[in-house]
């Protein structure tokens, strides 16, 4: 297996290659064997279920980097995307925890579904994989793909509760925030939908999860899902989506 020595970070593609494509070849300046990108959600390597997420799936592998990525919302499950492909679970020696991987995507791994614990460069991680669907019942109506599954279940809360205690992290890689940080990204809320009928489980529990048991003590929080790159210092995050920045740093410092 190839030794990762420098580790990016980014947001989601929605199952649009060519931003990594243009990254890698406009922008990364450190060896392309030695270098590995973390997706935070909404990937859309296995989304459609056909060739579409196939096709998909090449174009990411052969750009010749490792690619980790974290469920979102608008993607199977790989426990269940199984019966599409030949995934099997491995521990990963450059995140120190095990990862999915499909035969034929040597490039391309998946974090646990569930959310896990990893280590990268020394650093201590969380994934906490997931979010709500605000445009749920528009898929449905046009016949296109929802997970019901898309949210952890309440086991799978405590479940991680459990792993987590006790525990301190040095970064959180989540595909949604806090509950509580609405303040700094309510502009992007989508003016058709009313956020009073929007289920915020996985945005309460992550507010859950800093306040119980990680006490706010962590150096860097990354997320995805709103569709906009953004600092907010004030809590030591950073929301992407199309940047694509060093792990460790802010969009301000790339």
């Amino acid at each position: 297996m190839k030794k990762i020595k420098y580790f990016y970070c980014g947001g989601d593609l929605h199952g649009d290659w060519r931003p990594i494509r243009n990254w890698v070849v406009n922008e990364l300046s450190t060896p392309k064997e030695e270098s590995a990108l973390i997706l935070l959600g909404d990937v859309g390597a296995n989304y459609y279920l056909n060739k579409r997420d196939r096709e998909f799936k090449e174009q990411l592998n052969k750009l010749g980097i490792e690619i980790y990525c974290l469920r979102g919302n608008h993607e199977m499950r790989i426990s269940d995307a199984k019966n599409y492909g030949n995934y099997r679970q491995y521990y990963n020696i450059n995140v120190k925890g095990d990862v999915w991987i499909e035969e034929g995507y040597p490039n391309i791994r998946y974090f646990k579904d569930e959310g896990g614990i990893y280590k990268i460069q020394g650093k201590s991680i969380l994934t906490i994989p997931g979010a709500y669907s605000v445009d749920k019942y528009y898929r449905l109506r046009m016949g296109w793909s929802w997970f019901p599954n898309e949210q952890l279940s309440i086991k799978e809360w405590h479940m991680l509760e459990d792993l987590i205690k006790d525990k301190q992290f040095d970064y959180i890689f989540a595909h949604s925030c806090p509950h509580s940080w609405e303040p700094y990204i309510d502009d992007l809320f989508l003016n058709s939908i009313n956020q009073n009928e929007v289920n915020k489980d996985t945005e309460d529990f992550i507010d859950d999860i800093l306040h119980d048991y990680l006490y706010y003590q962590y150096d860097h929080f990354y997320f995805g899902h709103f569709h906009d790159d953004r600092d907010i210092p004030e809590v030591k995050a950073t929301m992407l989506y199309k940047k694509i920045i060093p792990l460790g740093e802010y969009i301000k410092e790339t």
